[in-house]
């Protein structure tokens, strides 16, 4: 526990940019989740109107770039 505070003083830009990965990542699987049960709906006629196929799309890259500048971070580049 104490190893943890010490890295969040540490490194807060990282801490920061691994948070916001993380928040990223977990709405790209909501929405791939969203998409997954569009597309097994009963009623055909029922489509919506959110893009979650796009959405899921966009959020893992945003989540793959904040996790890349994370890591550049840490390693002091």
């Amino acid at each position: 526990m104490q190893a943890a505070i010490i890295f969040v003083e540490l490194y807060p830009d990282v801490t920061l940019l691994a948070g916001l990965a993380l928040a990223c990542l977990a709405v790209s699987v909501a929405a791939g989740l969203a998409d997954t049960r569009r597309s097994r709906r009963t009623n055909l006629d029922r489509v919506g109107f959110m893009p979650w196929r796009t959405l899921s799309i966009i959020c893992l890259f945003v989540a793959a770039s904040l996790a890349y500048l994370a890591w550049k971070d840490w390693m002091g580049g």
